[in-house]
């Protein structure tokens, strides 16, 4: 299982390298791209019932921050925003609003949350 996640959370990175180079190509109002920085992020269990799930955002920071001391993304930082969800939809919801986190975001690196969600709010 600890593998699986491994690769998982390695495919996850790269698909979110790969999408961070094409947006930047893109028009410059994208949300969380600037000139100087891209901003990512997402809602994580860093507490709670599956706080295991932690390292995930960890070993994601530990990439950013390689790739920030390379030089960033098309000289552009990555600042990675993770918010503690404690792997409860209440308390997701509030913090994945458009004013919250979500409009000054480019992307969200959050596999877990979103399937959380998805599966209570549109049953």
């Amino acid at each position: 299982m600890g593998r699986r996640i491994r690769v998982l959370s390695l495919f996850g990175v790269g698909a979110l390298v790969l999408s961070v180079t094409a947006a930047l190509a893109g028009s410059a109002a994208t949300p969380g791209v600037s000139s100087k920085q891209v901003v990512i992020g997402g809602t994580f269990p860093l507490t709670g019932p599956a706080q295991l799930y932690s390292v995930i955002p960890k070993a994601e920071n530990a990439y950013y921050q390689y790739v920030n001391a390379r030089g960033g993304v098309n000289k552009r930082k990555i600042v990675f925003k993770v918010l503690d969800d404690q792997y409860s939809p209440p308390k997701t919801v509030p913090l994945i609003t458009p004013s919250a986190l979500v409009s000054e975001m480019f992307r969200s690196t959050e596999p877990a949350p979103a399937a959380r969600l998805t599966s209570r709010t549109c049953s």
